[in-house]
């Protein structure tokens, strides 16, 4: 659309002779006013996402304590509320702007990568695994064989692709993976110190051979383009990583971290330190780097008592300091009723092996516990069709609650059968959407995808 209105404009002008000048300027800058205008309409679509869906279904008291405590504990961050005044940062988060909760201000040249990554095992599973048994069945780990059929059958998970990074507009994306300090946590529970290698290598390759992929085609199908990915395995760069915080420690006083804790490594990557080892060893060859994901990730409270320092008070993202070159924003991750849905065990989310309907009940009311509508949030957030679809569900709930009670119970069933197709439209996007994700004949049970979706998916991704 904006090609074609320049180009009507540099016809018209080229006609127009002695006030050509003066013309061009009227047109330029009506251009630069609509411009303007379809960027603040972007900026109005992701505040009525946040406030008439997010909040809505997240439930209100639970959002507030969600965005005002989480980002106050990010220095340099401000709320969503703030950022909606600022377009160009709006601009820059791109898609990852409906799921933004808080953002540091944006280096410029951190506009080139965007850095992220996830969990390798989810809570809900690594619960079963730290009591030594498998996730899917219950029974005990007997085997590495065993955990290595277990991960190709359900992982990756859809919450974990969702949840690795904010999918902005930057032109390049830097995935973290952290298959050797998982490895090493997973092999101290089972008491099989010796697997910690085999773990290694098997969430290393099971990443490389299906995990990423499935990334890719995410980014794909949510930013609309082909953005590169690459991917750092901390297993090849474990000693290094040690190094960086044994320098961390030392910088702050603090000794032995090693033994101490564990996750020291998770908590370096997010310092100036880091940003420094990917400069220095060719990972990222700009001078700052901006990193997206969920807000938890940036709890800071075990960084400073296991740190005992005020490292990030004194160096807020984005601004002044050591990490004024790293700027980050902490994201909404995938969620359902009251909890976040990485608490859940891999039997009760879309992933690699299950069919969507073995984890949806059919009660269609409410809609704060519809498992459609909360995946459609998740899965669906970019999609401009699948919003209006909600926004028209949600409106049709909300003037439903807002009867007495003798009129809701009435008129229920009335709108049951009201949201009931519109529920099957979005169910039908998940469909697509998975069946894209995971990859012709590997997601299982899923229906055929529709004509219209397969020929869109296929315009995008051939």
């Amino acid at each position: 659309m904006f090609c074609l209105l320049y180009i009507h404009i540099r016809v018209q002008i080229s006609h127009m002779g002695g006030m050509q000048v003066k013309f061009k300027k009227i047109c330029l800058s009506r251009f630069k006013e609509t411009l303007n205008c379809i960027k603040m309409i972007e900026v109005e679509s992701v505040r009525k996402w946040q406030e008439n869906v997010l909040m809505e279904l997240v439930g209100k008291s639970k959002w507030k304590s969600i965005v005002d405590k989480k980002y106050a504990q990010v220095p340099g961050a401000e709320n969503i509320s703030l950022l909606l005044d600022k377009p160009e940062v709006v601009e820059f988060l791109a898609q990852s702007a409906y799921k933004t909760i808080f953002s540091s201000p944006i280096p410029a040249p951190a506009k080139e990568t965007t850095i992220g990554g996830s969990c390798c095992i989810y809570t809900g599973d690594l619960e079963c695994l730290k009591n030594g048994v498998l996730p899917s069945t219950k029974e005990r780990v007997e085997s590495l064989e065993e955990i290595s059929n277990w991960l190709y059958e359900y992982y990756p998970r859809m919450d974990q692709i969702h949840d690795a990074f904010g999918i902005t507009s930057s032109n390049r994306f830097l995935y973290i993976v952290e298959d050797c300090l998982f490895a090493d946590r997973i092999s101290k529970w089972l008491e099989k110190p010796s697997w910690k290698h085999g773990l290694t290598e098997l969430i290393k390759t099971h990443h490389q051979e299906v995990t990423q992929g499935a990334l890719c085609r995410w980014v794909n199908l949510v930013s609309h383009r082909k953005p590169q990915i690459d991917f750092i395995y901390l297993s090849d760069v474990e000693e290094d990583l040690w190094k960086l915080v044994n320098d961390f420690g030392s910088e702050l006083g603090v000794k032995d971290l090693r033994n101490r804790f564990d996750l020291a490594p998770v908590q370096v990557v997010y310092t100036h330190l880091w940003l420094n080892f990917l400069q220095k060893e060719g990972y990222v060859k700009e001078p700052a780097i901006f990193c997206s994901e969920p807000y938890f990730h940036f709890d800071l409270s075990n960084t400073e008592r296991y740190y005992s320092g005020s490292y990030f008070r004194d160096n807020p993202y984005g601004k002044i300091g050591k990490c004024h070159s790293f700027g980050a924003s902490g994201t909404f991750p995938a969620w359902y009723h009251r909890k976040k849905t990485r608490g859940l065990p891999c039997t009760q989310v879309v992933n690699k092996q299950l069919k969507t309907e073995q984890i949806r009940n059919n009660n269609v009311l409410p809609l704060d516990q519809n498992r459609i509508v909360w995946d459609s949030i998740n899965y669906l957030f970019w999609d401009n069709h699948a919003r209006g679809t909600l926004y028209d569900i949600l409106s049709m709930y909300g003037h439903h609650k807002s009867k007495n009670q003798e009129d809701q119970r009435s008129t229920r069933n009335e709108l049951r059968e009201k949201i009931s197709p519109l529920l099957d439209i979005l169910d039908g996007k998940l469909v697509d959407v998975f069946s894209y994700i995971y990859g012709k004949n590997r997601y299982v049970g899923v229906s055929p995808m529709h004509p219209a979706s397969r020929e869109l998916l296929l315009q995008r991704f051939s």
